[in-house]
């Protein structure tokens, strides 16, 4: 796909804009609060007192959108609240304004950000594993939620990483994979990702051993006009199909399918009604969700009335999320080892070896979705060049 070229200024569409501060009703112990930073990330920890302890909790990942921050997220969402009450641990990566990102959205379009052990999602599973290391974490226990650019990047990593995170949520996002640039990604948003079924396939060549179904709820406005409210159609098909060749080693045999098993009409009291459409595998356990909320533009459901990008007449989002987190765990679905073929059988000299690991001599190769070679030394950088 050809895109026109955009000027910076657009950038501030992807994802959402910056909130007002001071909304917290509960003021959280300063015990029950840490930060800390990987790789220049920063991150806000937050891990309250349970009564009676308990040796490990479950772990969410909320990721914030562009021209966000971590203490944006934590007032929007209002998870704190909820791990209180329900005694799980919430942790907040944040990417923070660069010059090369100066919106601070996590950049999902960009393709060193689309494969393993590499890129942003590389430094939030690290994140997960130092606050592992500080909190006692169930790391059969690990969810991760995020709000647009946040939201796409939630897709990523339950792509990538079936065997860290139990379940994703995806609000107002994108599919993994769906663009390559900035311009790309800004057509995207607004037009509908291409083809999500081969980016499926290619996100589970990606997996190498370790695939595992990956549970999915999807949230979304039906008048998103910032991300098309298509793209929450096209994030069930593209995970349809990639937990069909996860799940019964017998390859995409249609036993998980994006046409939804039951539906049904909602409304909370005084609040905007919302569709909901349950997935289920063969054996009948739900695997996927989309929340698809009537009149909601581009913003959080049920979040504070004070907050920008919120909408205080939608479903309660993290209610939604953790109810559908909650009893999930890396057994259930349970794992699969099944053999994976290289993607030179399967796609032919453009891939070098394999797509997610190879290694010649010394060195280590990778090919990301768009045809990118990407090469560390031994230095320990990655340099990118064309596929051969």
């Amino acid at each position: 796909m050809i895109c026109a070229s955009v000027k910076p200024f657009f950038f501030r569409i992807i994802g959402t804009a910056a909130l007002s501060v001071g909304l917290l009703t509960v003021t959280p112990s300063q015990a029950d609060i840490r930060s800390g930073e990987v790789n220049g990330y920063r991150y806000r920890l937050f891990a309250p007192e349970v009564e009676p302890p308990v040796s490990a909790r479950p772990l969410l990942v909320v990721l914030h959108g562009c021209q966000q921050s971590a203490e944006d997220m934590v007032r929007l969402s209002r998870f704190d609240a909820l791990a209180r009450t329900h005694g799980f641990v919430v942790l907040y990566p944040e990417t923070g304004p660069s010059v090369k990102n100066p919106y601070g959205c996590w950049r999902w379009w960009a393709p060193e950000n689309q494969i393993r052990e590499g890129g942003e999602p590389e430094v939030i599973v690290n994140m997960v594993s130092e606050a592992s290391s500080v909190i006692s974490v169930d790391r059969q226990r690990v969810y991760v939620a995020g709000l647009s650019s946040g939201g796409a990047m939630s897709a990523i990593l339950g792509a990538l990483y079936p065997e860290v995170f139990a379940a994703i949520g995806v609000h107002s996002g994108m599919p993994y994979a769906a663009a390559s640039t900035g311009p790309c990604a800004l057509r995207a948003m607004s037009g509908g990702a291409l083809d999500p079924e081969s980016r499926a396939t290619i996100a589970y060549h990606a997996q190498g051993q370790a695939h595992r179904v990956m549970p999915l709820m999807v949230i979304q406005g039906s008048e998103d006009d910032v991300v098309a409210p298509e793209n929450a159609a096209l994030l069930i098909r593209q995970f349809a199909q990639l937990n069909d060749m996860a799940d019964d080693g017998d390859g995409a045999n249609q036993s998980i399918d994006a046409i939804a098993d039951s539906t049904r009409q909602d409304q909370i009291a005084d609040g905007k009604p919302f569709r909901i459409r349950v997935y289920h595998d063969a054996r009948g356990d739900e695997i996927m969700r989309e929340v698809m909320v009537t009149g909601m533009g581009h913003a959080w459901a049920g979040g504070p009335t004070e907050a920008n990008f919120s909408d205080p007449d939608g479903p309660d989002a993290a209610l939604l999320y953790w109810t559908f987190f909650k009893d999930r765990n890396l057994r259930n679905p349970p794992l699969n080892n099944r053999k994976v073929a290289t993607c030179r059988a399967r796609y032919g000299p453009n891939f070098v070896h394999r797509w997610w690991y190879g290694r010649m001599s010394r060195e280590e190769y990778r090919c990301d979705p768009w045809g990118w070679t990407w090469r560390r030394g031994y230095d320990g950088e990655w340099t990118a060049g064309r596929c051969r």
